[in-house]
C-alpha cells in the first residue's frame, strides 16, 4: 500500500493517472506526460483556445483598460 492509509483504497494502474480537464480521458502522471494535465498536445491546445477566446474567466471585478496617452 506505499504510503496509503488503510482506508484509501489502492488505484489499479501502476502508474497515477487523473483526468483530462479538456476530454475526461486518463492522464498519464507529469513524469510519462509532457502535457500534463491534459492527455494530449491536442487537448493542451483546445484549453489555449478557451482562454484566448474569452470561454474561460477568472472572476473578480470588472478591470476598466488605461486610457490610449495618444
Amino acid at each position: 500500500m506505499q504510503g496509503r492509509s488503510p482506508s484509501v483504497p489502492a488505484t489499479n494502474t501502476a502508474t497515477s493517472s487523473e483526468k483530462c480537464p479538456t476530454c475526461g480521458a486518463a492522464a498519464r502522471s507529469r513524469d510519462e506526460n509532457k502535457t500534463f494535465p491534459f492527455c494530449s498536445p491536442k487537448c493542451k491546445l483546445a484549453d489555449l483556445e478557451r482562454w484566448l477566446n474569452g470561454a474561460y474567466r477568472v472572476a473578480g471585478e470588472p478591470v476598466t483598460p488605461p486610457e490610449d496617452p495618444t
